[in-house]
């Protein structure tokens, strides 16, 4: 597996060989499915393309009426340590951001880190 641009071999996850003419390069948005295991969106991107860049994004904003808790906060805080713990011993990490807007952020990365495509799960 190819993370962060670097060949990292003895990866978990199976990946299958890249299609011809596929894509260099594509981000993983991490929502609430904070785990490398059983991650449809994961695979997929390792399918699709050598390089793969985990996002996550916090938007508070977009949760409606219900802002997450203290509780919450400190359950996602630990859960992104987790995720980026995971990663890295992978060879790559979690790209952390806030917005106000996931939709327009996520159009910026994937110009700015010239990514392909944006997998996520739905939730």
């Amino acid at each position: 597996m190819v993370v962060d641009g670097q060949e990292r071999p003895g990866s978990p996850l199976q990946e299958a060989p890249m299609p011809e003419g596929g894509l260099r390069r594509v981000i993983v948005w991490f929502r609430r499915d904070l785990r490398l295991a059983d991650n449809p969106a994961l695979v997929a991107a390792l399918r699709m393309a050598p390089e793969v860049l985990p996002v996550y994004i916090w938007v508070p904003e977009e949760e409606g009426q219900f802002q997450p808790g203290r509780c919450s906060r400190w359950w996602l805080a630990a859960s992104l340590q987790a995720l980026d713990a995971d990663l890295r011993a992978l060879g790559s990490r979690l790209l952390s951001y806030r917005a106000p807007d996931s939709r327009a952020l996520l159009c910026r990365l994937a110009r700015e880190l010239g990514a392909g495509a944006v997998l996520f799960n739905h939730l």
